[in-house]
């Protein structure tokens, strides 16, 4: 897989809150303008120990969480990627609102490998946003409920136009941070990151705009998506695909999607 071998394009982020006279432990992103109130959810990606962290900055959401553990000495704490409920904000997500539907995710988690890159790096996650998110007259992503650092990298994503979408993918790898294409990527300003946990490896994340019939697709029948409507929600939905990859979709889902019972089988 490579950005130049497909013939795709990287889509630039427009700009950088500030740029940290020291390394960074975390980013933000985020697909929107800097003129408009239209945007998507915003994430925060950081490091803590050997791992890194991926949460969306929105209480409704504080349930959702994604752990990228590294090698760790400690014998308690097990190497590899997950993402599942966090029990400890499940309160949280309720009182603001959140509603929860698990499905394909059995004890309110799941492990997954990531897929290998070239073997310099594991391609851990894809974020996708499309188009319809941010028609005009749309409503905006609400804004983050927690304070955004100043002393942290912050990236906005042009939205995509109609008949594509942005995706953001998330990089881990060990002694050296990777994107895909580096140059070129670096001279669209599509690169993000890096950050660097303790046990040396770099998470680094790449914006690329697809067309929205692009082979790289999330998995069949992961998308609920209705477009804007009155019986639509702006929701968040996940899924491991068959390349081991987490796709985290933002997209307009039926209300009565979250009416259903949760089923928790794989």
């Amino acid at each position: 897989m490579g950005l130049g071998s497909s013939g795709l394009s990287h889509s630039a982020s427009t700009f950088a809150i500030m740029q940290p006279v020291k390394e960074s432990s975390a980013f933000y992103f985020l697909s929107g303008t800097r003129e408009s109130a239209i945007r998507s959810y915003t994430w925060r990606i950081g490091t803590r120990s050997t791992s890194f962290y991926v949460k969306p900055l929105y209480r409704a959401l504080a349930g959702f969480k994604v752990s990228l553990h590294g090698p760790d000495p400690r014998p308690t704490l097990v190497p590899g990627f997950r993402f599942g409920v966090d029990a400890s904000a499940s309160s949280i997500a309720t009182s603001s609102g959140g509603i929860v539907v698990q499905r394909y995710l059995p004890n309110g988690e799941r492990w997954f490998d990531g897929e290998d890159v070239d073997g310099r790096a594991r391609l851990a996650m894809r974020f996708r946003v499309t188009s319809d998110l941010f028609d005009e007259g749309v409503p905006p992503a609400p804004l983050p409920t927690k304070n955004v650092k100043a002393t942290e990298m912050g990236f906005v994503i042009p939205p995509p136009p109609a008949g594509y979408v942005n995706d953001v993918e998330i990089y881990v790898a060990a002694g050296t941070p990777y994107w895909p294409n580096e140059s070129e990527a670096k001279e669209s300003n599509a690169c993000m990151g890096p950050i660097r946990n303790t046990a040396g490896e770099y998470l680094t994340g790449l914006s690329v705009r697809r067309p929205v019939d692009h082979p790289i697709a999330p998995p069949e029948g992961m998308s609920q998506s209705t477009g804007p409507s009155e019986e639509s929600i702006r929701a968040v939905n996940a899924r491991v695909d068959d390349h081991e990859v987490l796709w985290i979709l933002e997209e307009w889902m039926p209300k009565a999607f979250f009416d259903q019972p949760e089923l928790t089988d794989a």
